[in-house]
Order: structure tokens, then sequence, then C-alpha cells
């Protein structure tokens, strides 16, 4: 457990066998000991959100808000920390989608575009979110952008929410 490291990659090893309360406990005990990593509070929101999406079925409302609010706190520790990180913002922007955020969301996604504005799933995900939100131009604009990008899975999207503008 005093070891950093070996926490680090436990939580990992943790993680990608879905043992996610172990790879959180691993991450709590790293964090003790390194508060401001970054890679400590992007891999423990990670596992939380994992943990939170396999218990989507089983848990109550409540307990799922808790938990995503939680994630939240992570995300906002290593965004105090590293404001200007476009995944951190990206992940975090994700998490205001699952919030029903939409317009956190779309201003994270636009801050992690404003770092890497060649980020397809920044545009793609702040495509959804502006059309969740009511905003289906810029959305479908955004969609666009992840679709020149690479991202073309954007097209079925904008084929799909332009059918009714014709």
């Amino acid at each position: 457990p005093q070891d950093k490291g070996l926490l680090l990659s436990r939580a990992l090893d943790y993680y990608h066998v879905r043992d996610f309360e172990n790879a959180i406990a691993d991450m709590n005990a790293y964090l003790q000991q390194q508060p401001s990593s970054l890679v400590g509070l992007m891999l423990r929101a990670q596992c939380r959100f994992a943990q939170l999406e396999v218990s989507q079925t089983t848990a109550s409302a409540s307990d799922l808000r808790l938990g995503y609010l939680m994630v939240q706190q992570d995300y906002n520790r290593a965004l105090e920390l590293h404001p200007s990180s476009p995944y951190l913002l990206y992940n975090a922007g994700c998490l205001m989608v699952q919030l029903s955020d939409y317009e956190g969301a779309i201003s994270l996604f636009s801050k992690a575009l404003e770092q890497d504005g060649k980020f397809p799933d920044a545009y793609y995900s702040r495509g959804v979110a502006n059309i969740l939100a009511g905003h289906t131009e810029q959305g479908l604009t955004d969609l666009s952008q992840a679709g020149e990008l690479g991202l073309y899975t954007a097209y079925s999207l904008i084929k799909r929410y332009s059918t009714g503008k014709k």
C-alpha cells in the first residue's frame, strides 16, 4: 500500500478485470499519497463511472445521482489542477451529459475544443449535447465537423436529425 507505482498498477489491473470496488480502494490510497495526481483523479473517476454503468439496472436513481456527483467531484478537482487538459474537459463534459446538464456539457466540450481543435469526439459529443438541448442546427454543424475529422458515425446522426428539415 505504500508503493505508489504498485497501487496505480494494481488499480489498473482491477479496473481491467472489472473489479471496480478494489480499483477505487487502491486509487483512494494512491490519492492519499499523491492528492494532485491528474492520472489518479481521472482513473478514480473512470472507475467510479464504470461501476455506476454496471449498476444502472440495480441501483436507485438517487444512488446513481450521488455516484455521478462523486465522479464530478474528481473531475472538478482535476480541472482545478489541470484546467487546460482537453481529455479531462471532454470526460467532464460526457459526465454532464449523463447528468442531463447539456449546457454545462456544451461549455466543457467547447473548452476542450479550444485546447485541441481537431478533437473529433469532442465535436461529436458537443453535437449530441446541442441536439439534446434543442440546438439542432448547431448540433448538426458539430456532427459534420466530427465526420470531417474522421468520426464517420456522426453522419448517421446527421441523417437522422436533418431528415425533418427537408
